[in-house]
């Protein structure tokens, strides 16, 4: 639990870093005075104070920041260093580098990615019978080397430009493939596919995995109350038959159950060099385009898919990095109003417990992985923080907006419900967020 927390800790101090570095370039380049420079809240145990009299602090509660700039009421106009004498274009400017710097830190980390190199899922699938993406013509096997035109050199290009299809409302995606040397077009239909949690991640839903040499069928979980429960199978087990079927691998029992639901068969098992049976009811599970599958609630051992290693020159770097800025930041914004428009699960929502596991498995992974890890999270940050919520970068900018056409600044009241409201929607947004936490931790 440590090394997640000292991960989760280190991300967080470095993107808050970068937001805060924003708005104090913004401001000195406006030639605001900057009073202090806080990342985390309350007491200090870091001060130093530099010639432009800026007290540059680190706090005790490493969970945000901020940029103390000098205010100074009726005093002065627009050229003195005040924050509220500033003409509110100059005030936007300030308030908006905060995002824009986590844009820049993204680029930078997706860039150091690229340069150093990072180990992927290949763009080799694994399509089960019955699957969306068995229906568009696509095999186990078979290698996936463009989505929507654009080209793809992995697992996670593939997973994203696939998302990015499926955020941005599309019904389907052109998908082109390679089988045997020969290259051909399909359609992977996305219509039946969800951004909901509860049914599954996205590629599992259209049934796409990355692919794994044929492996046995052996059993690494069983879900509570399932038919597998209730027969007696225990993680370690190797299904061996299934009624009249001779089971060799994972994927030829995952065939044959999906294939019979309802069905009464013959288990047989070998666990510790001895032969078990018994019969098992498989269990009807409707999708949600009406199919009906069968399910015996077992998964199996996590095996690695094959890898690439995917790296790029100087250049390319720096243009691979520019595009997967851009993509990461579309897909958030449109996952963002799917959520708001009720088409995906307020259930996508993070919170800091979800974060700080990924931040701990990624520092694990390496320097390239943690990087990715910063990239994605500073970009959610930038989009999360121009949101037009009082108590955020987008609030402010609205309020400054409404200055620069109103001629005057809004009532202090606005500014007090505002903040109010602010409060209300962020705790909201973050219990959302812990409650989802919890529940992937008890799931």
């Amino acid at each position: 639990m440590l090394e997640p927390l000292i991960a989760f800790l280190v991300a967080v101090g470095i993107l808050v870093f970068f937001h805060e570095l924003g708005h104090y370039a913004a401001a000195r380049w406006a030639g605001v005075r900057v009073e202090r420079f806080s990342v985390g809240f309350g007491r200090a145990v870091f001060a130093w104070r530099d010639r432009q009299g800026t007290e540059w602090v680190v706090g005790w509660l490493p969970l945000g920041g901020f940029v103390k700039m000098a205010e100074g009421g009726k005093e002065g106009g627009e050229d003195a260093p005040f924050f509220d004498r500033q003409h509110p274009a100059v005030k936007m400017i300030i308030v908006a580098a905060g995002p824009a710097a986590n844009f820049i830190a993204a680029f930078a980390f997706y860039t150091g990615v690229a340069w150093l190199g990072v180990e992927e899922p290949a763009a080799q699938v694994m399509a089960p019978a019955e699957s969306p993406a068995a229906a568009a013509g696509i095999a186990t096997g078979d290698t996936v080397v463009a989505v929507g035109g654009e080209r793809v050199d992995s697992w996670t290009q593939l997973r994203t430009r696939v998302l990015s299809a499926l955020a941005g409302g599309a019904s389907s995606v052109e998908v082109r493939v390679m089988r045997a040397g020969e290259a051909f077009t399909t359609l992977l239909p996305l219509s039946n596919v969800t951004l909901d949690p509860e049914r599954g991640e996205p590629m599992q839903q259209l049934g796409l995995m990355p692919w794994r040499p044929p492996q046995p069928a052996v059993v690494g979980r069983v879900m509570a109350g399932s038919p597998a429960a209730r027969v007696g199978l225990q993680p370690g087990d190797r299904i061996v038959r299934v009624g009249e079927e001779e089971i060799t691998t994972w994927e030829g029992l995952a065939e044959f159950v999906r294939s019979h639901p309802g069905a009464e068969v013959r288990l047989v098992w070998e666990r510790q060099g001895g032969m078990q049976e018994g019969m098992v009811t498989i269990e009807r599970v409707r999708e949600r385009d009406g199919r009906e599958v069968g399910r015996l609630g077992v998964q199996g051992v996590e095996h690695t898919p094959t890898t690439v290693r995917v790296r790029y020159g100087f250049w390319d770097g720096l243009i691979r990095a520019a595009e997967r800025t851009a993509e990461t930041t579309l897909l958030t914004i449109r996952l963002l109003v799917k959520m708001v428009e009720g088409e995906a699960s307020i259930k996508n929502l993070a919170g800091p417990l979800t974060i700080a596991d990924a931040a701990g498995r990624s520092a694990k992974l390496g320097a390239a992985p943690f990087l990715d890890f910063l990239a994605l999270v500073s970009v959610s940050l930038a989009v999360l923080n121009l949101l037009p919520i009082p108590i955020l970068d987008g609030g402010h900018l609205l309020y400054h907006l409404a200055e620069w056409v109103r001629g005057q600044p809004l009532p202090p009241w606005v500014e007090a419900w505002g903040l109010r409201v602010g409060i209300a929607l962020l705790a909201l947004l973050m219990g959302v967020a812990l409650i989802n936490d919890l529940m992937r931790w008890m799931g």
